[in-house]
């Protein structure tokens, strides 16, 4: 890695302050379960959804949302009632539909393409439709896809985006009536549609992505620097838990360094525990003093170390012992290791008196 000057580092962060933030993408359920063959899970969920007989309760929700997408949609007098939803419907030459959505008077067919490229034989499909269901007034042929696809033999091309569109307009007339957590399946589930296609969404802040583009280099230079500080201020936390005597405190006392970050002191009495941690930050040092698993927290307020002392309060029901701006390359490690050893001594006291 090439090296650079604090000053060009420095340019870099006021370069970034310029730019605006990223709009967070937190992962979904089904993106963290890395589902493989994911068109085949998605029609497989829009096969349970559209099915008016299963137990989401969203009733003919699914249909409604789909049939406001096609334009010539006529639905004689008739409830969306589903007689069956078959996946992988088989052709006449043993191609395979995705989804074959069958009701009372009309039968929809789906080809469900997420990744892949739109090659299938439509046309077969069509005419198997046609032959197979041709007691039916209206037959509709939709490939469902994150993107606008070119598609012929009497078929329409719906993007995602314009069914969820109908799909959320709809959604509230249904709400009362669902399981739960079918809803919370439901959403989890556009989400995830959703994030297929958030990298072409125009309102991405392309000034953001080229910034990190452009100043690749100067940006892992940063964070090796930020990785040889957090390394030093290791360094120095560790100095100052090794140079504090606690010879005199054996048997009292139990001493470790807390995910790194941490000086944690515990003192076990009378089936009490009473801790001291001693935070070393980059520029700021605190000790605070609490009770863990405390019934009452009433052991702390006793100690003669807390006692007419004007401590601040705590968010553990402990105190602040002391607190200080100070950077900690400017921390005399010898000299602060004997102020903490003082603490403890007084802790000690403080519980066997």
């Amino acid at each position: 890695m090439a090296s650079h000057t604090i000053a060009e580092l420095e340019v870099l962060l006021e370069n970034f302050k310029k730019t605006a933030p990223l709009k967070a993408a937190d992962p979904t359920y089904m993106e963290l379960s890395g589902y493989p063959h994911f068109e085949n899970v998605s029609s497989n969920i829009l096969s349970f959804f559209f099915d008016t007989r299963q137990v989401h309760g969203f009733q003919e929700l699914f249909l409604q949302a789909i049939t406001d997408c096609i334009a010539d949609f006529k639905n004689v007098n008739e409830s969306f009632e589903v007689l069956s939803v078959e996946r992988e419907f088989s052709t006449d030459v043993k191609k395979r539909i995705d989804l074959i959505i069958e009701c009372g008077t009309f039968v929809i067919t789906i080809e469900n393409k997420i990744f892949h490229r739109l090659v299938n034989d439509l046309k077969n499909y069509k005419d198997t439709i046609e032959k197979r269901f041709r007691k039916k007034q209206n037959r509709y042929y939709i490939v469902l896809s994150p993107r606008k696809e070119p598609v012929d033999n009497g078929f329409i091309s719906v993007t995602y985006n314009q069914f969820f569109d109908r799909l959320k307009a709809h959604l509230s007339d249904y709400c009362l009536e669902t399981n739960n957590a079918h809803l919370i399946f439901l959403n989890d589930f556009i989400q995830t549609i959703e994030n297929l296609t958030g990298m072409d969404d125009s309102t991405i802040n392309k000034q953001t992505f080229d910034f990190f583009f452009q100043n690749n280099d100067l940006i892992d230079a940063l964070f090796a620097e930020k990785v040889n500080m957090e390394n030093l201020l290791f360094r120095k936390r560790r100095q100052v838990a090794d140079n504090i005597d606690t010879s005199g405190l054996t048997g009292f006392v139990k001493q470790w360094i807390w995910k790194r970050e941490v000086i944690a002191f515990e003192f076990i009495i009378d089936a009490k525990t009473i801790v001291l941690d001693i935070w070393i930050g980059l520029n700021h040092i605190e000790a605070e003093l609490f009770e863990r698993d405390g019934v009452d927290y009433k052991t702390i307020d006793k100690l003669e170390i807390v006692k007419n002392q004007e401590y601040k309060q705590t968010s553990k029901r402990g105190y602040l012992i002391f607190t200080e701006d100070k950077r900690f390359y400017e921390i005399k490690t010898v000299v602060f290791a004997e102020k903490i050893r003082k603490i403890l001594e007084k802790i000690k006291i403080s519980l066997t008196d």
